[in-house]
Parts: C-alpha cells; sequence; structure tokens
C-alpha cells in the first residue's frame, strides 16, 4: 500500500491539483475500479483518478489549511531492490503551486504467513 499525505499551508484553496506517483516495474497497481467487491475508502477520495500500468494521477482540490492522505493499494510481484520514483503534486495551471517527495531506493522481501 502507498499512502501520500498532501497538505495546504496556502492562504487560499489549491483546485485543480494533480498527484503523480510512477511505481517501479514489478509492482503492480491494483485498479479497485475492477474489483467487483468495490472499494472501502478509508482515506480521502481524489475527484478524478488516472489508473495506468506504472503509475496512479490523482486530481484532487485541496482547502486551506486542510490535509488529504490518498491510498494505492500495490502488489510487488518480485523481491529485489526498487528504485521508487519522487512523487509530485502540482497545481494542473499554476506550476508554482507544487511539492516533492524525493525518491528512494525499497527493498522487498518475502514475507512469512503464519496460520
Amino acid at each position: 500500500m502507498a499512502l501520500v499525505t498532501v497538505e495546504n499551508t496556502g492562504l487560499r484553496t489549491y483546485q485543480q491539483m494533480s498527484l503523480t506517483q510512477i511505481f517501479p516495474s514489478g509492482w503492480e497497481i491494483h485498479n479497485t475500479r475492477m474489483d467487483p467487491s468495490g472499494k472501502t475508502y478509508t482515506y480521502d477520495v481524489p475527484d478524478y483518478e488516472d489508473i495506468r500500468d506504472d503509475r496512479v494521477n490523482s486530481f484532487y482540490e485541496l482547502v486551506v489549511k486542510k490535509k488529504k492522505t490518498f491510498m494505492v493499494l500495490l502488489h510487488a510481484s518480485y523481491e529485489g531492490r526498487f528504485y521508487l520514483p519522487t512523487i509530485y503534486s502540482e497545481a494542473m495551471y499554476d506550476h508554482a503551486i507544487n511539492a516533492r517527495q524525493h525518491g528512494m531506493w525499497v527493498t522487498v522481501t518475502p514475507s512469512t504467513v503464519h496460520l
């Protein structure tokens, strides 16, 4: 699971915001719109979400002094060391409003299931 929290520290509501999350190859994005059981959101729901093979683009509005947390369900198909690219959010029509979280190396190890 990937969780990203964005916060509006400015003095006005930010509209038409985008959040881009790119994931390493070998990580599968669970497209919850294709899940017949439906998705129970315990986090914020974007106004629109574009799910691709390697990335999720979320579009939202952010009110003054508020936070939103977005969740993406993932499946790591292979163990190993992967580079998780920069996470980026910006106002679509005002590029002066933006935020980044630098990329990082992530190690995927097999999990053990205890019954």
